[in-house]
């Protein structure tokens, strides 16, 4: 029996930290390559999922805000209901695999922590064994906003974005030692020629406006300036104000029309119906409370309009 002919829905676990989850982008982009109708579901915690909810290779991005049992339990009930085909567990831990079995997909991989290898061979190697010719894509590549990369693109020097990120933090003088994830010998030589000349104040003005101008792009997206200090809380109806906002600027950020679903898919996995945006009942009490001087009624009736109608 071929059993890679019956598989369709692919989920990959992968909590930690951001540096885990960029790690295991040549795994699903090999897993993309390998049979481009494959729909790849992508479950992580929100920080890190903000650098993959605009990336083409992922149908759906989902996000859980801890891995508590009570948690993981509640999120896998409604994930069965996606009958996945395959689970590919990153996060070796006896909770996930209790989650793995939960949702029932028809096949589970577990990862296999070793440190005689670097985690993007071995996450790729928790795939090999299912899929037995895939190969590895080596290349490590996040999706950012288009209007952003056009900024960066349109500056005189032309940079990676990795080396404007560590220019950036070696021109501030107070920043002594800067520690950089590094996958292959060439992300090794790229490291030490940036930091053969980069230097605190060696930024030029016209590189630092490249910056700034691309952070108040980033900004401008934002359509609620809600900083997540959670002061609002808690609602007496139960809704969870700054997730809510943390959502739809999400949309704003890296969605677009044609991305609208997996996002209000994110959305409803996110946030129990008691904790989304439809549950105020305009009592007020969130306003008096809020640092930001936000109108969060008419900005929850913007979210309710984008996820729940």
């Amino acid at each position: 029996m071929n059993k890679e002919k019956k598989i369709e829905k692919i989920l990959i676990v992968r909590f930690g930290a951001i540096g885990d989850v960029v790690h295991s982008t040549a795994l699903f982009r090999s897993l993309k390559k390998y049979n481009k109708t494959f729909k790849l579901f992508y479950l992580t915690f929100k920080t890190p999922s903000f650098l993959l909810q605009n990336d083409p290779d992922l149908d759906k991005v989902l996000v859980t805000e801890g891995k508590s049992y009570k948690i993981l339990l509640k999120l896998a009930q409604d994930l069965k209901k996606e009958s996945f085909d395959l689970c590919i567990n990153l996060q070796p831990s006896i909770k996930t695999k209790i989650f793995a079995l939960i949702i029932g997909a028809k096949y589970n991989l577990t990862y296999k922590k070793t440190f005689k290898l670097h985690a993007v061979e071995n996450f790729w190697r928790t795939a090999v064994q299912f899929f037995n010719d895939l190969s590895l894509d080596e290349e490590l590549k996040l999706y950012i906003p288009d209007e952003i990369k056009d900024t960066f693109e349109e500056a005189v020097v032309k940079r990676t974005p990795a080396e404007w990120a560590l220019r950036w933090v070696w021109n501030h003088p107070e920043v002594s030692v800067v520690l950089s994830g590094m996958s292959t010998m060439e992300d090794v030589k790229e490291n030490i020629r940036i930091s053969s000349d980069a230097q605190s104040n060696s930024l030029s003005k016209k590189e630092l406006i490249v910056i700034d101008h691309a952070k108040k792009v980033f900004n401008d997206k934002l359509e609620i300036g809600c900083t997540g200090c959670g002061y609002c809380l808690p609602c007496p109806q139960g809704v969870d104000i700054p997730e809510n906002f943390a959502k739809y600027n999400d949309y704003h950020l890296f969605g677009t029309p044609e991305t609208k679903e997996r996002f209000k898919f994110g959305y409803e996995m996110g946030l129990l119906n008691g904790e989304r945006a439809s549950a105020c009942t305009e009592c007020g009490e969130c306003e008096e409370r809020c640092t930001q001087e936000i109108q969060i009624m008419k900005e929850l009736k913007k979210v309710k309009k984008l996820y729940e109608t």
